[in-house]
């Protein structure tokens, strides 16, 4: 089903916060998620030696790794329907994300986003956060959890076309994080295209790019918590288990789910005896 909702765009627009808890947590130099860098003013994730995983709302700009230095984009691909693009740099860079085929909706699995988008504080009654305002351009983490899938229709909101070709995102494949609770994360300007991460075998994989803002609720403030999926307050990243075919196209490869990569290895391993026996 392609779902239409109160979306909020995260990238040069003050609609929120990003890595909002009681206290900022910049992690400039935590080596954890080093690919996670600057593209304008939104983010972009490093997952190949010179490919960046961002939106398709945004811009093509340079790419900023804190600590590493300022690579030039020299061509993009964007994908036909989602909201994400694939921007080529003017480097070749060890260090870069893997990607996951973890099927994750289904489990509420944990998951930490990473952007450079603002922060916030606990409001004074306790009931969400506020925004603290321009403290964009640090990078942030926060703990979240994926409640949720769908697929958005973002055609009817002009922010979300590509600046580059106008061409709009018409059915985004989504993984969405309810704001539960003081100390849990949310998504907001500054903070599209970064990653969501999960933690598979001491490695931390990316499985969503940082998209958009989705208050299902008619009534409450933006960055309330809730308990309730159907009204609460989500933040929204493009599921890339369910791009493959686009990643592949262009170079970039996800790591197979562990359950597979034991099937693969013992076909491997029963290939190898084979040819012993031979």
């Amino acid at each position: 089903m392609i779902r239409r909702a109160s979306i909020l765009l995260l990238a040069a627009l003050p609609v929120g916060a990003f890595a909002i808890i009681p206290q900022p947590m910049p992690d400039e130099n935590d080596p954890r998620f080093s690919f996670v860098g600057q593209i304008g003013e939104a983010s972009g994730v490093l997952v190949a030696p010179n490919k960046v995983l961002t939106v398709k709302h945004i811009g093509t700009t340079a790419f900023t790794l804190p600590g590493v230095g300022t690579f030039n984009a020299i061509s993009r691909a964007e994908h036909p329907d989602a909201d994400l693009s694939i921007i080529t740099i003017d480097a070749n860079i060890s260090n870069f994300a893997t990607i996951s085929n973890t099927e994750l909706w289904s489990t509420r699995s944990s998951i930490v986003m990473t952007g450079f988008g603002n922060t916030g504080a606990l409001r004074d009654d306790g009931t969400g956060y506020d925004v603290v305002g321009n403290t964009m351009g640090v990078r942030r983490a926060a703990i979240g959890h994926v409640d949720d899938f769908a697929v958005y229709d973002l055609s009817s909101e002009p922010a979300f076309n590509s600046p580059e070709t106008g061409d709009a995102s018409s059915a985004s494949p989504t993984i969405l994080s309810l704001l539960r609770q003081n100390g849990e994360g949310a998504l907001a300007s500054g903070d599209s295209g970064g990653g969501w991460f999960i933690e598979e075998g001491g490695q931390w994989r990316l499985v969503g790019i940082n998209s958009f803002l989705d208050n299902r609720s008619e009534t409450a403030l933006n960055y309330t918590f809730s308990s309730e999926v159907s009204t609460g307050f989500l933040s929204a990243a493009v599921s890339l288990r369910d791009v493959q075919p686009f990643l592949q196209a262009n170079g970039i490869n996800p790591v197979p789910e562990p359950a597979t990569m034991v099937v693969l290895g013992l076909g491997a391993l029963v290939t190898t005896r084979r040819r012993k026996r031979a």
